[in-house]
């Protein structure tokens, strides 16, 4: 469960990156703003949910769970550009 909650923060990026490319042209630039904020609330709940779940099954090495927060941080600073 603990990679579960890892797996889930990876693919925040590319579910945006998929997003980005299916819509289509949006005149004022906030068409996909909402579902990117769903895709990215749902990945990061989902992630918290198994991190929470995988805690509290005792699953060693408890280090794990501190994987997404360098990912998360990596994923912000790549897309922003």
């Amino acid at each position: 469960m603990l990679w579960a909650s890892v797996a889930c923060t990876g693919m925040i990026l590319p579910l945006l990156w998929l997003l980005e490319r299916v819509s289509g042209s949006c005149p004022d630039g906030l068409c996909m703003f909402f579902p990117a904020l769903l895709v990215s609330g749902a990945c990061l709940l989902s992630a918290l949910a198994f991190a929470v779940a995988g805690l509290m099954r005792g699953e060693r090495p408890r280090w794990i769970a501190l994987l997404s927060i360098p990912l998360l941080a990596t994923m912000i600073w790549f897309y922003s550009f």
